[in-house]
């Protein structure tokens, strides 16, 4: 029995409401967590006598880096840029703040800290070049901070660099002369043999994949060999290639014997390069028995060795550099006490998925529902007054309207003429990204994914659904006008304020939360999310595109077309070798996965947009189960 639509309204209205209000006290209980926080913080800093300085830098490529300066408050009397400074560059996924205790240690030593943030990780905006950049970011924070701390003595710097953060500091060590003494674990200074470890094969296949990532030297218009340019990856790529035995020096490099991510070879090599002769006291390499990736930074006795290390070049030439295993046992680091952050993000989390669910069921449910949850006059009036006094776009809307209904109107051989009309387009995009992707820009995952959606799904908008006599006209503006009434302009609107407004705010607290406690900021820079949105939503954007208003029988036609496509890309792009996953027919799989992942979205949408137009009250269950499913994860800190 179909429960009236008007009741069914006013219930998601009242229901949103509820969940607001949840989501109200969510980020109430958040921000007085934080505020809490905030005080720890503030006054273990206090007590400890140490300040610190949130700098952003922009870089030489006009993107900006983020980075904390933190001192002794006893270094702020102090002008003569005498401060000994080491700059701490982390690994990949880790932030500037990522385990504080070791970060701060430093100052109880004499030194002062820089943290930074590599490119595309927690505030710093751009996105990882894969050593392009990085290097010349690590000279770009140094400058900055030259020219505005008058106590630290950058001339002289020490550098700390971990894992891909290492494989940054081995360039910059050898690239910049302020680079005095550099502690490095694991450096991925071998980026392509990490990539192959983790499955992703030869540095080529992530060309394209964000702006930033671009081939490594200019390619003239034509058909290069990009088999020489994937060979050529080590000396473009490799930062290890830029170590020799003048431009290197004090290095001290720091490697797990377990460590399954980067090979103990690589620093062994570095060494190598620096050190041909085997006859220099100041280019040593220490391997931490039993120790693997992760646990060489978090491990105390390898932070010893650092600290070591340093004290030597920065204050007390009489510790034996030849004997370090001795030497660090006459060394304790102090106990940090570092306030427990954190606490707020659970309920920042909560207050994002409560608002979109709650602005989702009160808005687009009750306020301003679909068609299927109107009732038969509202609409009428709609469309009238949409419309106006055309007598001319009454009937279209008439159409229009029935067409959405139901298929069933438009003949067999109309559907059969759009399937093909969509599907020659498609093929000929297909060709032509493959085209350009051979001439300037060796990306699978733009070639397959994003260029062809950027490309296709404006010219699929003019490829209408209508009757016989209106498929001549392929490029008339009629289907086009009908996606800009009001109406729908108003349905575009309050569907991005729904799912776009509470992302941001999310993003914009949780990143203050980050900042001002100290917790490590992993939400991406809001300029970098958006851009993953916008990606994300225009690759969504193609099959549903492809497929609207089509019977489910081209649904299996359709996975045909979209693996074609991808060979036609494949057949212009190489597809190199992939360590994990080192299969001839890789890319035909991947097309295949491509495709059936379009066509079980599209049938998400069918089955979804079906139960909730033949029956009212199924809308009732979608929405109570994603309500049902949504708590249940947040119980199980599944998300």
């Amino acid at each position: 029995m179909a429960i009236d639509k008007k009741k069914l309204r006013i219930i998601f209205l009242l229901i949103g409401i509820i969940i607001l209000i949840l989501s109200s006290i969510e980020l109430i209980i958040g921000l007085s967590i934080l505020v809490d926080e905030k005080k720890e913080v503030d006054t273990y800093f206090e007590e400890n006598n140490i300040i610190y300085f949130p700098i952003e830098v922009k870089t030489r490529d006009n993107s900006h880096i983020s980075a904390i300066v933190f001192m002794n408050e006893s270094m702020l009397s102090t002008n003569d840029e005498s401060i000994p400074t080491i700059l701490v560059v982390p690994g990949a996924n880790n932030e500037k703040t990522k385990n504080i205790d070791k970060l701060i240690q430093p100052l109880y030593f004499g030194f002062a800290v820089i943290a930074m943030e590599q490119r595309a990780h927690g505030e710093s905006g751009g996105y990882f070049t894969f050593y392009q950049q990085e290097p010349y970011d690590v000279s770009d924070v140094i400058t900055y901070v030259d020219n505005n701390f008058n106590q630290l003595n950058c001339s002289h710097i020490a550098l700390i660099g971990m894992s891909l953060g290492g494989g940054t500091a081995v360039a910059a060590q050898a690239l910049d002369d302020r680079i005095f003494a550099s502690s490095i674990y694991h450096p991925a200074a071998n980026i392509s043999d990490v990539l192959a470890k983790i499955g992703v094969g030869d540095i080529s296949t992530l060309i394209g994949f964000f702006p930033g990532i671009q081939p490594p030297y200019d390619i003239p218009l034509g058909f290069p060999n990009w088999n020489d340019i994937m060979n050529d990856t080590w000396y473009y790529r490799d930062t290890i290639r830029l170590v020799n035995e003048t431009n290197t020096k004090n290095l001290l490099l720091l490697h797990g014997s377990e460590d399954d991510m980067v090979d103990p070879n690589v620093s062994k090599a570095i060494v190598e390069r620096a050190d041909p002769l085997d006859n220099r006291d100041d280019i040593t390499m220490v391997l931490r028995e039993g120790i693997g990736h992760g646990a060489n930074e978090r491990n105390d006795i390898s932070f010893k060795y650092t600290l070591t290390w340093f004290r030597y070049f920065y204050f007390n030439d009489s510790i034996d550099i030849t004997d370090l295993d001795n030497e660090i046992t006459y060394i304790e680091l102090y106990h940090i006490n570092f306030p427990e952050t954190g606490a707020h993000l659970e309920h920042f989390i909560n207050f994002g998925l409560l608002l979109i669910i709650g602005l989702y069921m009160s808005i687009l449910l009750a306020i301003n529902p679909p068609k299927y949850l109107k009732k038969r006059e509202d609409v009428g009036n709609e469309e009238e007054k949409d419309s106006g006094n055309d007598s001319e776009h009454d009937e279209e809307n008439d159409i229009e309207s029935k067409t959405l209904v139901s298929h069933r109107t438009l003949e067999t051989s109309n559907y059969k003429k759009i399937f093909i009309t969509r599907s020659l387009v498609l093929i000929s995009v297909y060709t032509l990204v493959g085209l350009y992707c051979r001439m300037r820009n060796p990306s699978i995952a733009l070639g397959l994914l994003f260029y062809p959606s950027l490309v296709a799904c404006p010219i699929l908008i003019f490829i209408p659904v209508r009757r016989k006599q209106e498929i001549k006209t392929v490029l008339r503006y009629d289907d086009l006008k009908s996606w800009f009434t009001k109406q729908k302009i108003l349905d575009f609107t309050e569907t991005l304020i729904v799912f776009a407004v509470p992302f941001i705010v999310f993003l914009i607290i949780r990143n203050y939360g980050g900042r001002y406690t100290m917790d490590p900021v992993n939400a991406p820079e809001i300029s970098v999310a958006l851009h993953e949105m916008i990606t994300f939503t225009l690759i969504l954007a193609l099959p549903i595109m492809f497929l609207r208003n089509l019977p489910l029988k081209y649904v299996l036609l359709s996975i045909l077309i979209f693996i074609i496509g991808g060979i036609i890309v494949l057949l212009f792009v190489p597809l190199p070798e992939i360590a994990l996953l080192d299969i001839p027919l890789l890319g035909f799989i991947l097309c295949i996965v491509l495709s059936l992942i379009y066509i079980v979205i599209w049938f998400v949408f069918q089955i979804i947009r079906k139960l909730i137009t033949r029956n009212n009250f199924a809308t009732l269950i979608i929405c109570s189960i994603v309500i049902c499913v949504f708590l249940w994860m947040r119980l199980m800190r599944v998300v």
